[in-house]
């Protein structure tokens, strides 16, 4: 059962029906409940007994007070609907109090009702007034009061009929609970139009190759004898039924190459008389093409895959879930028409239309809105979304909401993708098998209601399908069998797609990305940069090498560093160039906008990773690998002989780079340890690097940067298949090699931030901050105080900084101790996000306001890839206003109000990525229990 207080689920607390039935039938009809659990047991049966007897000696028997008790819940449920508490009822208890504190009759509780309801002058009283004017005694469990668990809607019935009782037995007149009903509001008169029947190509299945989509509720033998009776008038054969959806059936048939046209018109002349339903759609076979043509979209992406695939099975073999992720193969014909885009919301009456997050959290669905009785900091509260409302959308979703109060009366999603791909599990209901969640129990998980299938499948297969919009709601259409046992594999992708990782490029991005791979030039676009205004140089002569994690193939930076001869600095970064391929106005650049950035899984052997870019561009043409020519932007950084950093004479400009070299983190891990089959051919390259990023880490600890270090874990598959989770063994010196190139990210993208600002402020055009504000000081005493409660108090007179260096740096504090202080500091830091103004800086990295942006990542990171186009334009001799216009001319078209806006959407986008790492950990910490 759940607590009628909070509506939320009580374990340990159940409810039976008993009946007791004698030779005369039912003697005993009740719900019994049950209980271990102390705090929901209570001496109300007593107390119950004990109000009887008081009013047996005001003169009210028994006997009169139990009829008056039925007679109430009678007309709580015939009358108002709204009997339990879920309904927006008082409950049965409820009900029973009602009575029996109102002298243990129906009129005495009717004319409380009343008096509840209705001022002295007959004006009528909100729900809250009535609570204020009636207290419903509940002696033994929250609410205090039982008109507390009533709803507006339930309350504003029960004063109607109140009202009507009162009048009536004042006129004595008779009555019944016919009289006691509110009306429904008259519907709004429709002028008749004639609406054409659509006709759509229907896809043939087990030898069914036309299909009839009816408005119907017939069920059971209503249904078969509909099915019967359509099979007979059209003479198509037998028709075979199916429920998809509430309130729509399906009726499939064999045409056996019966004419379609004679076909459509029997159906429609079939239901153009009230004959069980309304016709909704006709689907036949499509017209047969002039000539088969070979579908060749993904063609040139398997290529490619195969070419620059390094580790793990080959692309082919991986599956098709891989190859639609990848965009090496488009869906099949007819499955990705777009949703058509749901009409701006119109405020209902006494309501209003708002913008803001959708989330799916803590088993529910939900968005937050303005709480206009809340006073303090947080004014907003969570406000449950209705399933019907709900569905498809995935969680950190900007949406618009038409709300009424607490009611939410409709909703619609802002420019992210509909969750069209999905993994479920076919379960049966009632005589149909639908496609339903995967994981079972937590409604927020369930991005659908249970869904029809367009094919036959069997009860506990999982399948991965395609979810398309039909007249009656949703169907799924099987894209991949994926047996009947959950796997660690299997749930990474539910929750990676489930999130709002894209499952397939759409056919359109496919074609601009291939086109893309069998045009590009890279020489003939540096020497047109040349030619114009802008700067651009040749540096395929310098040895530039790329250092990456194992399997990875979106390369997106290289560096070459060199030692001059007064012992100062040069470090070149080159970082891949994205907007020469992707430009705003292309299927490409729209479909990077909305995803937001690439979701990376743990599935290395299946889908390791849903891309923002489709991988012709992300792992080929931009992608810095060895042996290749590349467009890049260059940072030349320029460093003191002490590792200062000399930002004014460093320099950003495009360039043509050849990376000589491809290597891990593991390679140089193992060329510092002394290995001699470490297979890096550049080690001076690294031993430089190595010397003055340890010079920067000293300058960065200086400067007070947040330095953190957790215990890792990571989930890993077994040559058995079994996975599981370990720990990572620290290893000084791979963490080194990974703090090398983090370094050199941090100083280039310091670098390009001022040039981005002052291109983007000469331009009047924003560009993308990465804020990381600092926290206020009330936050830092919590801190304080928490800190000091596990030991290790953090001083008033002391940086976070400096108690962070000075908590790893003292022996005698246990490990675990200084684990959970560091992760109390790091819960206790605000988020970074991106903005349009950076007034804020940069608390982690220790930077002030207009210090740091992100334009380092373009192939994984919108934000970048956004940066690097309005920087590039000036780099080149063009407009970065002209570019920042034709962005947001996209992103109005995919219905963002404005910049700000389209940044909301962004940090969900993030947001939803950190969220499906940490549900999978949480699956594998179940998994590895099972």
């Amino acid at each position: 059962l759940s607590d009628p207080a909070d509506r939320k689920r009580v374990d340990g607390v159940f409810m039976l029906p008993v009946q007791v039935i004698g030779p005369s039938g039912v003697l005993v009809d009740s719900d019994v409940t049950f209980t271990g659990r102390p705090e929901y047991a209570n001496a109300y049966p007593e107390h119950f007994d004990a109000q009887l007897a008081a009013l047996a000696r005001e003169g009210v028997p028994a006997e009169r007070v139990l009829a008056d008790v039925r007679l109430a819940k009678r007309f709580f449920k015939d009358v108002l609907g709204s009997y339990k508490a879920w309904q927006g009822g008082p409950s049965g208890v409820g009900v029973e109090q009602m009575v029996l504190q109102s002298g243990g009759t129906f009129d005495g509780m009717m004319a409380k009702v009343y008096a509840a309801a209705y001022r002295p002058d007959g004006v009528a009283r909100g729900l809250k007034q009535a609570r204020r004017a009636w207290t419903v005694e509940n002696r033994f469990m929250a609410p205090a009061n039982f008109l507390d668990l009533f709803g507006d809607k339930a309350w504003a019935k029960t004063a109607y009929a109140a009202k009507a009782y009162r009048e009536a037995r004042a006129a004595g007149a008779a009555l019944t609970f016919d009289d006691l009903r509110a009306p429904a509001p008259a519907p709004t008169p429709a002028v008749p139009v004639k609406k054409e029947t659509p006709v759509t190509a229907f896809v043939a299945s087990d030898g069914y190759d036309a299909r009839i989509t009816v408005a119907s509720y017939v069920t059971g033998a209503a249904l078969d004898k509909l099915t019967k009776r359509l099979s007979r008038r059209l003479r198509f054969g037998r028709a075979r039924p199916a429920r998809a959806g509430k309130g729509v059936v399906t009726f499939d048939f064999r045409l056996d190459g019966a004419d379609p046209k004679a076909f459509v018109a029997a159906a429609k002349a079939f239901f153009e008389k009230p004959n069980g339903g309304h016709l909704l759609e006709v689907a036949v076979p499509a017209a047969p093409a002039a000539a088969p043509v070979a579908d060749t979209a993904g063609a040139r992406t398997l290529d490619m895959l195969t070419r620059f695939t390094q580790h793990g099975p080959a692309p082919a073999a991986r599956g098709d879930a891989y190859l639609y992720a990848q965009g090496a193969k488009a869906l099949p014909a007819g499955l990705e028409a777009p949703r058509p885009a749901a009409a701006p919301l119109t405020a209902p009456q006494n309501g209003s239309v708002v913008r803001t997050k959708f989330f799916r959290r803590g088993g529910r669905a939900y968005v937050m809105l303005d709480d206009p009785e809340a006073e303090g900091p947080n004014t907003q509260r969570p406000v449950k979304v209705p399933a019907k409302f709900a569905q498809g959308i995935v969680t950190d979703t900007l949406v618009e909401v038409a709300a009424s109060g607490k009611f939410i009366t409709a909703l619609r999603p802002i420019g992210s993708y509909a969750a069209d791909v999905v993994i479920g599990r076919v379960v049966k209901v009632g005589n149909s098998l639908l496609l339903g969640p995967l994981f079972t129990g937590d409604s927020a998980k369930a991005l659908y209601e249970p869904l029809a299938l367009s094919e036959t499948a069997k009860e506990g297969d999982i399948l991965q399908a395609f979810v398309r919009k039909t007249p009656g709601g949703y169907e799924a259409v099987p894209l991949i069998a994926l047996g009947t046992q959950l796997t660690p594999e299997i749930a990474a992708r539910e929750i990676a797609l489930r999130h709002g990782a894209r499952g397939y490029f759409e056919r359109a991005v496919i074609e601009q990305a291939e086109e893309v791979g069998r045009t590009q030039d890279p020489e003939a676009d540096f020497k047109r940069m040349k030619e114009s205004k802008g700067r651009a140089e040749d540096l395929r002569a310098l040895p530039f090498v790329t250092i990456d994690p194992v399997g990875a193939g979106d390369l997106d930076d290289a560096y070459y560093v060199s030692k001059e001869a007064d012992g100062s600095w040069t470090w070149y970064l080159a970082t891949a160039d994205v907007a020469q391929y992707v430009r705003p106005g292309t299927p490409a650049f729209r479909a990077a906008a909305r995803i937001g950035n690439t979701f990376y899984s743990v599935d290395k052997d299946g889908v390791p990773e849903y891309p923002m870019n489709h991988p012709v561009v992300s792992k080929s043409v931009s992608s810095l690998l060895a042996g290749k020519d590349s467009l890049a932007m260059v940072t030349k950084m320029r460093f003191s002989p002490e590792g200062k950093f000399l930002l004014e004479d460093s320099e950003v400009y495009l360039g043509l780079v050849r990376v000589q070299g491809r290597y891990t983190y593991d390679q140089v891990a193992a060329l510092w340890r002394g290995a001699k089959d470490h297979g890096i051919a550049h080690p001076e390259q690294v031993s430089l690097a190595r010397e003055l990023a340890a010079k920067l880490g000293k300058a960065d600890d200086a400067r007070g940067k947040l330095a953190l270090s957790f215990t890792e874990t990571r989930h890993v598959k077994g040559p058995d298949g079994r996975w599981r989770t370990e720990i990572v063994e620290d290893d000084p010196l791979e963490h080194e090699s990974h703090r090398l190139i983090e370094e050199l990210k941090v100083y280039g993208n310091r670098a390009i931030a001022t040039r981005l600002e002052a291109v983007a402020d000469a331009a009047k055009a924003p560009h993308i901050s990465r804020v990381h504000p600092h926290q206020e000081e009330k936050v830092d005493e919590r801190l304080r105080k928490q800190l000091s409660s596990i030991g290790v108090p953090w001083r008033d007179d002391e940086t976070l900084w400096n108690y962070l260096a000075r908590l790893k740096s003292a022996g005698s504090v246990r490990p675990e101790v200084r684990e959970t202080a560091q992760l109390l500091a790091l819960m206790s830091r605000a988020s970074a996000l991106y903005a349009a103004d950076d007034a804020e800086g940069h608390e982690g990295l220790a930077l002030d306001a207009k210090a740091y942006d992100h334009p380092s990542t373009p192939i994984r990171r919108f934000s970048d890839m956004y940066n690097r186009a309005l920087l590039e334009a000036h780099l080149e001799g063009g407009d970065a206003k002209a570019v920042h216009e034709a962005v947001l001319a996209d992103l109005k078209a995919l219905g963002f109000a404005d910049f700000e806006e389209y940044l909301a959407h962004l940090n969900g986008r993030e947001q939803a990525a950190r969220r499906m790492d940490r549900e999978f950990d949480g699956f594998m910490s179940v998994y590895e229990l099972a």
